[in-house]
């Protein structure tokens, strides 16, 4: 059943999150993160949709950050 919330954070530093590597390379940890909002406050688990949700966070972050690149 589980489920719970999807939280934006800042993190200094991630890695690899070995207890879901089923999710190839998804699913990321960080010793320490600071909780921007909550993006989404009750998430069933439906690991499809999970994986669509954090794909999109993944893509926004990766967007931002070619935006932050100086030229």
């Amino acid at each position: 059943m589980g489920g719970g919330s999807l939280y934006r954070v800042t993190v200094q530093d991630f890695e690899l999150d070995d207890d879901f590597k089923s999710l190839n390379g998804v699913a990321l940890q960080a010793p320490q993160a600071r909780v921007v909002e909550v993006a989404i406050r009750t998430v069933g688990f439906d690991q499809q949709r999970c994986l669509r949700i954090i794909k999109h966070h993944l893509a926004q972050h990766e967007i931002a950050k070619r935006r932050r690149i100086p030229r």
